[in-house]
């Protein structure tokens, strides 16, 4: 992923965020350093500590599959890394990290193990219910790379969070959500992020 990436810079009302942050439900791309612990890399997100991420973290799904290590290393070029506050019912109690129920799993396939040759992961992670709710905007403020699709499907699918965006660029140049959207390409990487807000809670 070392090949540039278009930037797109979006700013919208305070009272929308909640609703822009279930975009983290497809996936925002992250990298880190092949051999990184998912503590280690927890850890280092925005607004995270370690506090909460054994605390809040209820459920942590690692490439599909209900998962308690924190120690588990990141190996491949890339892995899915899904992260979820305490669920309902039964699911809820057989995913839930070190759960009595943790029996009733899928039995992982770990055989692959090898350490990729690749120097840097690509993390898709993807953030549910209160995860996302409460850190999402300190993750979007930071950015990372969403796909063409992803963002297509989520704003086309959400026309008055659309129609509510008070400031949209890409790259340096101005643009309009209409622009914006037929110019995105579907297996194309792009650079998202929101503006920091400073302490009267207006955009920068």
């Amino acid at each position: 992923m070392s090949q540039s990436h278009h930037t797109i810079t979006l700013a919208l009302p305070q009272e929308n965020m909640v609703r822009l942050t279930t975009l983290l439900q497809s996936g925002i791309f992250l990298s880190c350093p092949t051999g990184t612990t998912i503590g280690v890399f927890l850890d280092s997100l925005p607004g995270f500590d370690m506090n909460y991420i054994t605390e809040r973290i209820q459920t942590i799904f690692f490439d599909g599959n209900a998962m308690d290590d924190l120690q588990r290393r990141f190996t491949q070029k890339k892995h899915v890394l899904a992260l979820s506050a305490a669920m309902p019912g039964l699911a809820g109690a057989i995913f839930r990290k070190n759960s009595l129920c943790a029996a009733l799993r899928t039995q992982e396939n770990t055989h692959c193990s090898s350490i990729s040759p690749e120097t840097t992961t690509l993390i898709c992670l993807k953030l549910f219910n209160m995860i996302a709710q409460e850190k999402g905007e300190k993750i979007l403020q930071r950015g990372g790379l969403f796909t063409g699709e992803s963002l297509k499907d989520f704003f086309l699918n959400r026309p008055s969070l659309l129609k509510s965006v008070s400031a949209l660029q890409c790259d340096t140049q101005e643009t309009v959500p209409a622009a914006f959207l037929s110019s995105l390409q579907d297996n194309q990487y792009y650079f998202f992020r929101i503006p920091q807000r400073n302490e009267t809670g207006t955009n920068i």
